[in-house]
């Protein structure tokens, strides 16, 4: 763990990313919002793909087709993302 003091250095420094996060963003949100969208859209599928995929794997009840029909269903629903950004107006 970490002290008091040390503590407070990591929360301010983590505050900090934010910070520059937040305004790297804004920046280049103005010359290129379809790369940040997409660099945001794959961040959260990359965290979900990282959460559900080995809660499934795990799962000692499960058969294979049921596994194989929850990863289809997940492919699905990115190719319907993929399908949607391509086919909405600009």
């Amino acid at each position: 763990g970490f002290s008091k003091w040390g503590a407070f250095r990591a929360q301010f420094v983590s505050a900090i990313g934010a910070m520059v996060g937040c305004w790297f963003g804004l920046v280049v949100s103005t010359s290129q919002p379809a790369g940040v969208l997409a660099f945001t859209a794959g961040g959260f599928v990359y965290i979900s793909m990282c959460s559900i995929l080995p809660e499934l794997v795990n799962e000692a009840h499960a058969s294979v087709g049921t596994l194989l029909a929850q990863a289809t269903a997940m492919c699905v629903g990115v190719y319907m993302m993929v399908l949607i950004a391509q086919h909405e107006p600009h």
